[in-house]
């Protein structure tokens, strides 16, 4: 009784047990995640913990995991004060 007290302790942590669907949906999750944003949803989490740019794959490429993005932490610091001029359009009305 004990040994499958044991192995069945060692399954439900290993993540055995978890439903087959819900495998299915987060394989499909990941998926969405890597065509839209070359990441996973667990780059994603890792990304927002530590406040940086992370990768998991970037260990196969012999690189740091995460990387500070100086260029979006510029440009979230800076709040819009509303005086900023726009780009006028080249294809705008001309009066003739």
């Amino acid at each position: 009784m004990r040994h499958v007290l044991t192995l069945s302790a060692a399954f439900l942590l290993a993540g055995c047990a978890i439903p087959p669907a819900l495998t299915i949906a987060s394989l499909a999750v990941d998926g969405v995640s890597y065509l839209s944003t070359g990441k996973s949803t667990t780059d994603h989490a890792l990304s927002a913990v530590a406040s940086e740019d992370c990768a998991l794959m970037r260990v196969l490429q012999e690189k740091a995991i995460c990387t500070s993005d100086e260029t979006l932490v510029g440009m979230v610091d800076t709040p819009a004060t509303g005086d900023e001029e726009l780009p006028q359009s080249e294809f705008r009305d001309q009066d003739n």
